[in-house]
């Protein structure tokens, strides 16, 4: 009878604490943009915070209303999401990221509500979202940063989407993260292209060269992964390129030949 007693009782208690949790994650976001730091109050629906407290936000430019990313300036919102560190991400690396267009995994708080110091301090408000009404500003509310991903920056912009999978850095390696913000395939590769055909060209050994006003790999020895980063073709060709219409050239021994995409 003691032990049900004390089940029952733990389980009472992992519901009370679980309700206690402000903190607890409502849903999983991936935010993009560039971080930037902040003096100041953060004016925006999202994120707020006391007065002259320097904080890193994540800026981003979004549509307004059903306006396409590439609309006129005048129906573009820049948007400003506080980036609260957690355990997983602390704050010095957000702070390293500083000017970095980066990828961000984790959920939005609310955070506490704000209390004076003092009875005769000012109390600062918020306008509400949804109407001209004012509400106490929250401390510490933002987005808790559970992963951050620092894109492959193509054209001065960070890399696209290829058949589900964009490229990001870690440790000058290249690896693929899906558009959940999930890592899928490690940064392994001193070098890898967009998916193409369910293959991507990935290369060991190769170096960054300067080609005009832009940049391409050269050297090294290269070869083929799948979406799951298995590889499919070995590192051993001195240039390769990507797959179309189930076939690929790459260059071995000096001579190029004609590969057939074997998941085609």
């Amino acid at each position: 009878m003691k032990s049900i007693w004390i089940v029952i009782l733990a389980v009472l208690f992992c519901f009370s604490g679980s309700a206690l949790y402000s903190d607890k994650p409502q849903r999983s976001e991936l935010r993009q943009g560039i971080v930037v730091e902040r003096s100041g109050s953060v004016m925006s629906v999202e994120a707020w915070q006391a007065d002259s407290d320097p904080f890193y936000v994540l800026e981003t430019v979004e549509a307004a209303g059903n306006a396409a990313p590439q609309s006129n300036p005048s129906e573009l919102n820049t948007v400003r999401v506080l980036l609260r560190p957690s355990s997983k991400v602390i704050a010095e690396k957000i702070r390293r990221l500083k000017g970095s267009y980066i990828f961000a995994t984790g959920y939005y708080t609310e955070g506490q509500e704000y209390v004076p110091s003092h009875p005769g301090e000012v109390y600062p408000v918020e306008t509400s979202p949804d109407s001209s009404e004012s509400r106490p500003r929250r401390r510490g509310a933002g987005f808790v940063v559970q992963t951050v991903i620092v894109p492959f920056m193509f054209d001065n912009g960070p890399d696209g989407f290829s058949q589900g999978l964009a490229r990001f850095v870690e440790n000058n390696k290249i690896g693929f993260f899906n558009q959940a913000g999930v890592m899928t395939i490690r940064a392994r590769f001193d070098f890898a292209l967009p998916f193409s055909e369910r293959l991507a060209v990935f290369c060991t050994g190769c170096r960054k060269v300067q080609d005009g006003e832009h940049y391409r790999y050269t050297g090294g020895r290269w070869g083929y992964i799948d979406l799951t980063g298995k590889v499919i073709f070995a590192a051993r060709y001195q240039e390769a390129e990507p797959f179309q219409n189930g076939h690929a050239r790459a260059k071995l021994n000096g001579k190029w030949i004609s590969l057939t995409n074997p998941l085609h």
